[in-house]
């Protein structure tokens, strides 16, 4: 049974991404490479799908972007509202996060070390 908003896919998967919509993760070429980019690029996550899901499914399925900046925005994500909204006979996640080892110095719910995830 597709849910919301349409046909079915194969798959669904949820992508957390660092950053925001409104103001993307740019990357240093001379640092990352001109092709693929950071980790957490768009440029990098596109050519994931690309190279690796497309090959296994073409394009039936699809992607959920969750954009997150801090440890609370962790805590503001429904997992029923976002499983509520894909339409795949399967869900899977990948997370595209940049993990540092330094004090979250914004928020305040989670005051602990940024990109800590329980």
């Amino acid at each position: 049974e597709a849910h919301a908003g349409g046909v079915e896919v194969e798959m669904s998967f949820i992508v957390f991404r660092w950053g925001s919509a409104r103001f993307p993760i740019h990357y240093d070429a001379h640092s990352w490479g001109y092709s693929e980019g950071s980790t957490v690029s768009s440029q990098y996550i596109r050519f994931f799908f690309e190279r690796s899901v497309v090959p296994k499914l073409g394009w039936n399925y699809e992607v959920l972007s969750v954009f997150i900046q801090n440890g609370d925005d962790f805590s503001k994500v429904s997992p029923a509202q976002l499983f509520s909204l894909c339409r795949g006979r399967q869900v899977g996640a990948f997370y595209f996060l940049w993990p540092v080892q330094s004090q979250q110095i914004y928020g305040d719910k989670n005051p602990t070390t940024a990109g800590y995830v329980e």
